[in-house]
């Protein structure tokens, strides 16, 4: 009876081992290189997991993911004009049926943070590194910073890849260590970002936002509490 027992305990142990221990509620960040990212940026309320238990941190990200977090890092504004069914006065004419991510749609058109294809947004599109970086100087120059750039892409070798319309945008967010080179001397603009590497650069803006300085003529509005969103 008493070897039946420690059998038992020992394959308890042994599968409390195994099992990975949940960061913020999911299984998947537990260990992964961006778990401290993440457990951060669910705790400000800013990303939810993709299912209950999965955060899926190495997906990449989508156009109306991004759109969200920094839609919930404003303080979750009402767009101007906002329908929702039906959307008539919509920017778009594919919103989601999700409430809060048609409303985030609405709020960073209404702002010129992001544009559309057509009147079509394509919320579940991926995100190109670019296009990243070109809604966060856009939320930047929204916020009431210089986002101007003196950087270059010089560095880079396939700098060449870089949409015309990306250039400044992808500068400035080298500048404020929002991208980064792949390690190997490209920057690899078209190539996607996952939703660990959006956790990362969400906080790195925080941080850079501190020290960034006002546009010319431009007042900087105070940053709303962030209310915790969850699933």
């Amino acid at each position: 009876m008493k070897k039946t027992i420690c059998a038992l305990l020992a394959a308890a142990l042994l599968c409390a081992a195994i099992i990975p221990t949940a960061v913020a509620g999911y299984t998947d960040a537990a260990g992964h290189w961006a778990e401290q990212e993440i457990t951060e940026i669910v705790d400000k309320g800013w990303m939810d997991g993709m299912t209950r238990s999965q955060f899926k941190p190495d997906t990449p990200v989508t156009r109306a993911t991004l759109v969200t977090a920094l839609y919930r890092m404003s303080g979750s504004p009402e767009p101007k004009d906002f329908e929702l069914v039906p959307a008539a006065n919509a920017a778009f004419t594919d919103l989601p049926d999700d409430a809060e991510v048609s409303r985030a749609i609405n709020w960073a058109a209404d702002n010129g943070i992001v544009t559309g294809y057509n009147n079509q947004f394509r919320p579940d599109d991926s995100l190109t590194r670019q296009e990243l970086a070109a809604i966060f100087w856009r939320y930047a120059g929204w916020q009431g910073y210089d986002n101007r750039s003196s950087g270059s892409l010089s560095a880079f070798s396939d700098r060449g890849e870089v949409a015309g319309w990306a250039k400044t945008a992808v500068s400035w967010a080298i500048e404020q260590n929002l991208l980064s080179g792949m390690g190997d001397g490209t920057l690899a603009p078209e190539g996607t970002a996952t939703r660990a590497q959006l956790a990362t650069i969400l906080l790195r803006y925080e941080a850079a936002a501190a020290q960034l300085p006002p546009a010319p003529d431009a007042e900087i509005p105070a940053q709303p509490s962030v209310p915790t969103v969850k699933e």
